[in-house]
C-alpha cells in the first residue's frame, strides 16, 4: 500500500451495503464469455463477489476476481446511471475516487470521475428491490462496508500489479484506453496539444487583422492630410490670383467716363476764357471805330 492508499492492491475485497447489509454482496454472477452488470448476490455465492482496488496515480481501479486484467468497473458516456463492466483502460469512466463514508464507522462512499461529484455509487433507498447498484445522489445508499477476503488468496498476476503508462485526466476531453501492460505503449496524444496549431493559426489571424487594420487607419489619415494640403494650396493659389488682379486693374477712378470728361471740361473753360476776351475787346474800341475795321 502507498500513501494515501488504504487498500491492499494484492488483496482482494467485498462490498456490502449498509442498507441491505452483509447478507448480499457486490459481484457480477458466473463468470463466462463477456461480465455481466454489477449488482448484489447473496454471499458466497459466486467467486465474482471479490473485488482488486487497485491504486494508480491518484484514483482507484475497480477489477474483479473473475476477469483479472481484462475488465474493469466503471460508466460510459452513453449512460452515466449505470455502472458496467469495460475492457481495461485508463478512461476517466473507469476512474473512482474512494473516500471516508459519513454514516457508518468503516463505511466508504465511491465517486466516478466522469460524473459531477455530487454523484454517488450505490442502490436507490426508494425502489423496491435493492440487489440493483446505480449513479445517483442519495448519500444514505451510497455507504460501503469493505473488507478483505482473505479465503480468496493473493494476487500475484504482474498485469495487475502494473500501473499504466498513461490515464486520462479530468481536464482532458477524450477518453483513452490502454490496456495494462508491462511494455510501454504507444502514448495518446494530448487533446490540448493537438489544439495548438489552431491556436497559433488562430492568433497568427488576429495579429494579421489587426495589422490590416492599423494600415487601413493609417492610409485613412494620410489622405486626409493629403487632402488638407491640396485645399490649403489651392485657397493660396486663389489669393494670389485675387492679389493680382487687384494689382492691375484701373482704378475707379480712372474709369474712362471720368478720362474724356477732363478734355472736355478744359476745352469748355477755354472757350469760355478766349470769349470773354473777345468781348471784352469788342467793348472798349473808341467810338466811330467799328470790329470790322479792327479785323
Amino acid at each position: 500500500m502507498s500513501d494515501g492508499n488504504p487498500f491492499d492492491p494484492t488483496q482482494y475485497y467485498r462490498f456490502f451495503n449498509s442498507i441491505v447489509g452483509t447478507n448480499f454482496t457486490l459481484a457480477i454472477g458466473d463468470n463466462s464469455t463477456s461480465p455481466s452488470d454489477p449488482s448484489l448476490t447473496a454471499v458466497l455465492a459466486f467467486p465474482s463477489e471479490n473485488w482488486q482496488l487497485f491504486f494508480d496515480s491518484g484514483v482507484y481501479f475497480i477489477r474483479n476476481y473473475d476477469y483479472g486484467s481484462k475488465y474493469q468497473m466503471g460508466v460510459t458516456e452513453g449512460n452515466h446511471s449505470v455502472p458496467v463492466m469495460l475492457p481495461a483502460g485508463g478512461g476517466l469512466g473507469m476512474q473512482w475516487n474512494i473516500t471516508k463514508g459519513t454514516e457508518d464507522v468503516g463505511s466508504w462512499v465511491l465517486r466516478n470521475r466522469l460524473l459531477d461529484q455530487v454523484n454517488v455509487f450505490g442502490i436507490d433507498p426508494q425502489a423496491e428491490s435493492k440487489n440493483m447498484v446505480v449513479m445517483n445522489t442519495d448519500q444514505k445508499g451510497a455507504q460501503w462496508i469493505i473488507d478483505i477476503n482473505v479465503s480468496a488468496g493473493k494476487i500475484t498476476d504482474v498485469k495487475m500489479l502494473t500501473t499504466f503508462s498513461s490515464i486520462q485526466s479530468a481536464t482532458s476531453t477524450s477518453q483513452s484506453t490502454h490496456s495494462i501492460s508491462t511494455s510501454t505503449s504507444t502514448p495518446v496524444a494530448n487533446p490540448a496539444q493537438s489544439q495548438l496549431p489552431s491556436d497559433a493559426t488562430s492568433h497568427a489571424r488576429t495579429i494579421s487583422a489587426g495589422a490590416i487594420a492599423g494600415i487601413s487607419i493609417g492610409g485613412v489619415i494620410v489622405v486626409l492630410i493629403v487632402l488638407a494640403l491640396l485645399y490649403r494650396f489651392y485657397r493660396s493659389r486663389q489669393r494670389k490670383t485675387s492679389a493680382n488682379i487687384s494689382l492691375h486693374s484701373k482704378p475707379k477712378w480712372q474709369s474712362s467716363t471720368q478720362i474724356q470728361e477732363v478734355p472736355n471740361r478744359e476745352v469748355a473753360q477755354r472757350h469760355e476764357l478766349y470769349g470773354n476776351k473777345k468781348n471784352t475787346a469788342v467793348a472798349e474800341l473808341p467810338a466811330g471805330v467799328h470790329p470790322e475795321v479792327m479785323d
